[in-house]
């Protein structure tokens, strides 16, 4: 997966709710960062079709992995995006800001909804 295919995706997908504001530079930059710093989660077809895609950044101090954008597009994308979290970053928890508001996820009651 490249930083052009996700670009690519979010391109067509964004809407005006997710990287809102945001110029396509800003937006490849962006993707550019969470894969160097393996914060962006999507998932793919077996042909190597984008179907989702969140993108996140560390907030290690805290243990929170904070939900930058958010085109999981669907259920399933979600649950890999929580199962990755889990595995990866045991103890964590999720935030996002949602409608404007810090939503702080209870993440063990995410997890068990989810996996």
């Amino acid at each position: 997966m490249t930083a052009g295919q996700l670009l690519d995706f979010v391109l067509e997908n964004k809407g005006d709710k997710v990287f809102r504001n945001l110029s396509k530079e800003e937006i490849a930059g962006l993707l550019v960062e969470g894969l160097r710093d393996e914060t962006i989660y999507f998932s793919e077809t077996s042909d190597g079709k984008i179907t989702g895609m969140i993108l996140a950044y560390r907030i290690p101090e805290r243990k929170v992995m904070f939900v930058r954008e958010n085109l999981a597009m669907n259920l399933r994308n979600l649950t890999l995006f929580a199962k990755k979290l889990a595995i990866t970053y045991p103890g964590w928890s999720i935030e996002a800001l949602r409608h404007g508001a810090l939503r702080q996820f209870n993440t063990s009651k995410l997890y068990k909804k989810l996996i």
